[in-house]
């Protein structure tokens, strides 16, 4: 039925609307849309432009189309000899183009309503924007070599959408004093706090209260007056869905305890609404979290990340938030605990199951991370999949009866787990000194089939095995129990070349063994456990 619509509009707009993927193009007369999608050549022409054409279009093809991530810069000849021509022009795309910098001719086009100019060189805008009076949408996303937007700007009175968010890693773009003018703001992706006067300041943001989605706050370390930061009124914005806050420090930075005490105060003063749903704080320079994080106001989340926090030892308790499905902690070196019981802002006697919705939790690099107590029977009761990487000293998982899927990388032994009737998917990589894996009764071994990284170094995994009539089929050895035919057993493994190293086997396990592990002369049987060699589980 979609194709039917789509001939139904080529039918009506074959008069006004051109689109064109060649080289040289020749528009036909009348013609008031025209989209350039991007051709397999590095430039187009563009001839009998005529005067009265209302959008221009630059269309990138769909990336499964290109190698890789790349994506061809497109260059269009005579491109200001066009711009100074086209007037009315509504609708400006000159996204994956050479263009890098935007004439100062563009103040003549009095009707432009929508600019962008994604994924280009473009290196800074002409001061004459600012009398774009009727620009409502302006797109500069991962436009790497641009640093800064021009004072003027703050004229654009009738914007609604500004996104200048870059590729993680590249310098921010700063933005002028007075930004807040912009009263009629929907969209505003990245927000830089200045650090003197010409640049925005965090109260800048207090009149913008129609902003909506994702908003990425940085620069935060330049906030000096921690009073600063009730000005940016973030709790009276209902329409925002997600907020990042970011610090950009180093450990050098921080010259004394003070301005920690600064930044605990700023992240206290930046209390966002109820209803937002997504909450990230990276590189935090404080050591102490607000309580507005953990208590029953923000019952709306459902994705927190906190990222980079190195000075906080505690994990602010997030297990009574009732829709939190995504909680992702990485680089808190200090923290030693995890999975504390009780909210201190709570009642006294409440033992209700805490992270109640919650489905996928990462705890990454936090190095100093032993326990993870305080949790009862029917906690976590949907968490699906769980991932710990560099946690070397964490020495338990508590029960989980709905992990589907786990996740270990980089350590040197495993914590202790027990009661995980649902797991799928066990992967364990990068732990250069685990020779065994245990795998507790309760494991439904029977029901899937496991594979195992295994060092071709090492071929014991404490079981009798033989060759399961000799097959040796496309470089694959079958064995199954030696104890077959006295005991019934149908466990079987399978031992192949593993294609991305070959410095290791990949080893497949088929179902449970139904007897004790013989007694050797040199380990010891173990009566209660399935043990295995090592690396990563997959079904």
């Amino acid at each position: 039925m979609h194709e039917l619509f789509h001939d139904l509009a080529c039918s009506v707009s074959k008069d006004e609307c051109f689109s064109s993927g060649e080289a040289f193009c020749s528009l036909p007369e009348n013609i008031c849309h025209l989209s350039v999608v991007l051709p397999d050549s590095k430039s187009v022409v563009l001839t009998k432009v005529q005067r009265h054409l209302q959008s221009l279009m630059v269309v990138k093809r769909s990336a499964s189309e290109y190698p890789g991530s790349f994506v061809p810069l497109l260059k269009i000849l005579g491109l200001n000899d066009l711009l100074m021509k086209c007037r009315f022009l509504r609708a400006l795309n000159l996204s994956c183009t050479t263009i890098r910098e935007l004439p100062s001719s563009i103040m003549k086009m009095k009707h432009l309503q929508f600019l962008a100019l994604n994924n280009t060189k473009i290196q800074s805008l002409p001061a004459e924007i600012g009398q774009l009076q009727t620009l409502q949408t302006l797109e500069l996303k991962y436009c790497c070599c641009l640093i800064e937007l021009p004072e003027s700007t703050m004229n654009l009175t009738k914007l609604r959408h500004l996104d200048v968010q870059k590729e993680p890693g590249n310098v921010h773009v700063s933005m002028p004093h007075g930004i807040g003018q912009l009263t009629d703001l929907q969209t505003l992706t990245v927000f830089n706090t200045g650090d003197d006067l010409s640049h925005c300041s965090i109260g800048d943001l207090k009149n913008l209260s129609g902003l909506r989605g994702h908003v990425h706050i940085t620069g935060l370390q330049n906030i000096t007056a921690s009073d600063d930061a009730k000005e940016a009124n973030l709790v009276g914005k209902q329409f925002l869905g997600a907020l990042t806050l970011e610090w950009c420090w180093s450990s050098q930075d921080m010259e004394d305890d003070s301005d920690k005490e600064i930044a605990n105060q700023v992240l206290h003063n930046l209390q966002p609404n109820t209803n937002l749903q997504e909450l990230s704080i990276r590189n935090y320079s404080g050591n102490l979290f607000p309580n507005w994080i953990q208590d029953s106001s923000l019952s709306m989340l459902v994705s927190i990340t906190i990222d980079d926090c190195q000075d906080c030892n505690e994990i602010p308790h997030l297990g009574d938030l009732p829709f939190l499905k995504y909680l992702l902690i990485h680089k808190m070196y200090a923290v030693e605990s995890f999975g504390q019981r009780s909210n201190p802002l709570t009642t006294e006697g409440k033992h209700a199951p805490i992270f109640p919705s919650l489905e996928i939790l990462n705890l990454w690099e936090m190095y100093s991370l032993q326990f993870w107590n305080g949790t009862n029977n029917g906690d976590f009761p949907r968490l699906s999949h769980l991932c710990i990487s560099r946690c070397p000293k964490l020495t338990n998982l508590p029960p989980l009866i709905s992990l589907l899927y786990l996740s270990f990388h980089c350590g040197d032994q495993l914590p202790a787990y027990s009661e995980l009737p649902s797991l799928k998917s066990l992967k364990i990589e990068s732990f250069q000194k685990l020779k065994s894996v245990r795998f507790c009764p309760e494991m439904p071994m029977d029901k899937y089939t496991v594979k195992y990284l295994l060092k071709k170094t090492t071929t014991d995994d404490g079981w009798n095995w033989r060759k399961y009539s000799e097959k040796d089929l496309l470089g694959s050895k079958y064995k199954r129990c030696n104890q077959k035919q006295s005991t019934g057993c149908v466990a079987r493994k399978i031992v192949e070349p593993n294609n991305d190293d070959p410095n290791t086997w990949l080893v497949t396990y088929l179902y449970e063994h139904n007897h004790k592990q013989e007694a050797r002369p040199c380990d010891k049987p173990s009566p209660s456990d399935l043990h295995v060699q090592l690396a990563s589980g997959n079904t």
